[in-house]
C-alpha cells in the first residue's frame, strides 16, 4: 500500500498498482478515496528542499521517484467542471483548493474592493452559519502575498461584511470560483524574459516581457511598467 496525503483531509493508506501510469493511478486513488471529481489532479512528490513537485502523468511511479512510500494527491490544473459542484462536499473542497492556490500565487493582484468582496465570500464559504459579528483576522490568510494592504483592510472588512448580502455556503463556494477563475494571474504558468515583437508606427521593437498563461487568459506584462 501507498500513503496518500491530501491537502484538506487526513492521509490514507491505499493499495495501488504502481506499474500503472500516474494518470491511471490518480483515477484509481480517486475511486478508492471516493472523490467525486479528480479533473486537474495529479500526484506530487517532494524534492530535496521538501517542495512538492508534480509527477509526469504518462510515467509510472518507479520511473520517476526514488522512494514511493508516500505521495501527495493534489490539484495541479485549475480547470473547474460541473463535477466540482456535484455536492456540498465537492464544492467545499474545490473552494479550499482554489483559496490555497491564491495564497501561493505571486502574480494575482486584487484591488481593495475586490479583496473585500472576496473575503466576504470566503467567510460564507467556510460555514453555512458564519459568526459575522465575531469575525477574526484569520480571513486575511486568504489574501495573496502580492496584496499589500492587509494591515488596513481588516477594519474596513469588519464593517463591509455587516452589509454584505447573505449567501448560503454552496453558492458562496461557486461565487469564489467564478471570481478567481477570472482573476488575472490566478493559477497561471509564468514565463520570464519572453521576447515579444511590438509594432508601432511601422517600427518593430523587440522587448523582454513576462507571459502568464492560465486556462482562460494569456497576459503579457512589461516588467518595466507592470
Amino acid at each position: 500500500s501507498l500513503k496518500i496525503n491530501f491537502e484538506h483531509q487526513a492521509s490514507k493508506q491505499i493499495v495501488i498498482d504502481i506499474e500503472k501510469s500516474v494518470k491511471d493511478v490518480v483515477e484509481e486513488i480517486a475511486n478508492k478515496a471516493q472523490f467525486e471529481s479528480y479533473l486537474g489532479f495529479t500526484l506530487w512528490t517532494w524534492n530535496k528542499t521538501k517542495t512538492p513537485e508534480p509527477l509526469n502523468p504518462n510515467l509510472s511511479l518507479p520511473q520517476q521517484t526514488h522512494s514511493i512510500k508516500s505521495v501527495l494527491f493534489k490539484r495541479k490544473y485549475f480547470i473547474f467542471s460541473r463535477e466540482d459542484f456535484a455536492t456540498m462536499e465537492t464544492a467545499f473542497c474545490t473552494f479550499k483548493d482554489a483559496a490555497a492556490e491564491l495564497t501561493r500565487n505571486q502574480y494575482a493582484y486584487l484591488t481593495d474592493e475586490e479583496a473585500l468582496n472576496y473575503l466576504s465570500l470566503c467567510v460564507y464559504a467556510e460555514s453555512d452559519n458564519p459568526d459575522i459579528k465575531g469575525i477574526t483576522d484569520h480571513v486575511l490568510d486568504y489574501l495573496p502575498p502580492s496584496y499589500s494592504n492587509k494591515k488596513s483592510i481588516f477594519s474596513k472588512f469588519k464593517s463591509y461584511i455587516q452589509k454584505f448580502e447573505k449567501v448560503n455556503q454552496f453558492n458562496a463556494c461557486r461565487r469564489v470560483i467564478k471570481f478567481l477563475r477570472r482573476l488575472p494571474g490566478f493559477a497561471c504558468s509564468v514565463y520570464d524574459e519572453v521576447e515579444v515583437e511590438i509594432k508601432s508606427n511601422k517600427k518593430k521593437t523587440k522587448v523582454d516581457m513576462i507571459v502568464e498563461i492560465s486556462p482562460l487568459t494569456i497576459r503579457i506584462i512589461n516588467p518595466k511598467n507592470n
